[in-house]
Formats: structure tokens, C-alpha cells, sequence
């Protein structure tokens, strides 16, 4: 399963909502349910790498090899697609996350009010420590998927061509090397969901500040009666 790109899917969205100066309520709030789904696909990414390490210890005591080769070839090509993604939003997050945040400095300091100015700039200290860490998580995740598939990739090169009892024990010894950095991988990916969670809580909050500023509506008047 290929998880969407937290770049292009969100990273513009959540930046734009976290801009107070001008910025309405309605995409705050599309800011926050785009990163409710970016935690929804990295935990479909780690379920994907458990599946894998579950085909993979399945494949050591396989009697159809052939079949249960197939189901590791499958989850392989999952898990490659996935790991090229994370590497992929790592580095736009790397390279336009300063330009996002920089840009929102400029619209802050053009505030004349200064209670706002204030505000603002309390909220930017947050989002911008939360976005270096998620693109800091991201970092750490796509180096852990690198020790992942190279043993996911020596299993495929050695077995392809020796789907048979004896090719498995030869490629126990990667077997058992992938399910182990599978661990590492699946606890950095764990942090990318708590990270992506965090800045969602930080928008989610101030959307709730702005709610109880809100002045009570009043109620409709009468319309006067027409003669």
C-alpha cells in the first residue's frame, strides 16, 4: 500500500491554516483533518511492514514455497514504494518548509495590532518547532527503511530463481535481518504519527481559542409589520 504525499497533499494546506493573518477558520480546519489522514496513511505504512515481516517468517516454514515467495515479492514492491515516498516528502519538506515559514514571518510582521502580533508569533514558535521535527522524523524513517529493503531486496535476488526449501535456508539469514530492522523502522514511523499528531492538536487548539471568541449571535430580529 502506497501511502499520499505529506508534501503535496497537506504540507501548503497546514501552513496556510496556521497563518493567523487572514487566515479563516474553515481552512484551519481542512488543515487539521488533512493531517488526521496523513496519521491514518502512516499507520496503514506500518501495518504494510508488519505484513511483511509476517509473510517473511511465514516464507521460513513454508511447504508452497512458490506461493508464499509470491506474497514476499508483493509485500516487497509495497514496501519499496513506500520508502521512495518518505524519502521523497523528507526532502520537500527539507526544502520548502524554511520558505513556508518564512513567508509567515513577513505576513506577521505586517500586523499593526499588537495583541495579535503576539499571538501570532507565539503560534508560529510552535508550528515551526513541530514542522523540524516532523521533517526530522521523516529523516529518520527513510534511513531506517534503507536496512529494510536491502534484505528485502537480497531475499528477492536469491530466491527468484530457487523457490525451493533449500533457497529458503539460504535466505533465512536475510529473513531474519530484515524482520529485525523492521523494529527500528516501524518505531521511527510510530514518531512520524505522533509528530503529524502533535502539529494537528496545535491547529485543532487554536481553532477551539478563536470558538470562544466568537461573540454570541444574537437573535434574529422581528421584521417590522408592513401596513
Amino acid at each position: 500500500m502506497r501511502y499520499p504525499s505529506l508534501t503535496s497533499l497537506t504540507l501548503a494546506a497546514v501552513i496556510a491554516g496556521a497563518i493567523m493573518t487572514g487566515c479563516s477558520e474553515s481552512r484551519s480546519e481542512g488543515s487539521t483533518k488533512g493531517l488526521g489522514t496523513m496519521v491514518t496513511s502512516i499507520a496503514a505504512t506500518k501495518t504494510q511492514v508488519s505484513t511483511t515481516v509476517t509473510d517473511l517468517e511465514a516464507l521460513k516454514t513454508a511447504t508452497d514455497v512458490k506461493a508464499a515467495y509470491a506474497k514476499v515479492a508483493h509485500d516487497s514492491e509495497s514496501v519499496k514504494s513506500n520508502a521512495a515516498q518518505v524519502k521523497s516528502d523528507y526532502e520537500d519538506m527539507k526544502a520548502k518548509s524554511d520558505v513556508y515559514l518564512e513567508t509567515w514571518q513577513k505576513e506577521i510582521a505586517s500586523v499593526q495590532d499588537p495583541a495579535l502580533k503576539a499571538t501570532a508569533a507565539e503560534r508560529f514558535s510552535k508550528v515551526k518547532i513541530a514542522l523540524i521535527e516532523i521533517t526530522n522524523g521523516l529523516g529518520n524513517a527513510k534511513d531506517a527503511y534503507q536496512p529494510f529493503v536491502s534484505s528485502l531486496d537480497d531475499v528477492q535476488k536469491l530466491l527468484a530463481n530457487d523457490t525451493t526449501p533449500g533457497g529458503v535456508k539460504a535466505v533465512t539469514p536475510a529473513i531474519d535481518k530484515a524482520v529485525t530492522s523492521s523494529k527500528t523502522l516501524e518505531t521511527k514511523l510510530d514518531d512520524v504519527s505522533k509528530q503529524l499528531a502533535a502539529l494537528s492538536g496545535e491547529l485543532g487548539a487554536a481553532i477551539e481559542k478563536k470558538e470562544e471568541k466568537k461573540p454570541e449571535e444574537k437573535k434574529d430580529a422581528k421584521a417590522p409589520e408592513t401596513k
